[in-house]
């Protein structure tokens, strides 16, 4: 039996937003909404997407909103400066 070669892609993500039929000012089921659906971690296999996870994606979006959040707040506050012990030697 002959082996199969594979090319791998590097890994990426995709967004596969989903939508939903909500009611409209009519009072039907006939306003259709955008919702966020799943992130998915995908790499290339010989050119077709093998999806590796799955998530949802508005908790995931909300993490990474927060983590920017933290970064750019952590920007904006001064760094301290380590202030110099003394050694042993020094302060004989």
């Amino acid at each position: 039996m002959a082996e199969d070669t594979f090319s791998v892609g590097a890994l990426y993500v995709r967004q596969v937003k989903d939508s939903s039929f909500e009611r409209g000012p009519s009072g039907a089921h006939d306003q259709e909404v955008e919702l966020p659906g799943f992130l998915e971690l995908c790499a290339d296999v010989n050119g077709v997407p093998w999806v590796v996870a799955r998530r949802k994606a508005p908790g995931f979006l909300a993490d990474i909103a927060r983590k920017q959040a933290e970064g750019s707040s952590r920007q904006a506050e001064p760094t301290p400066t380590p202030t110099p012990t003394p050694t042993a030697a020094q302060s004989q």
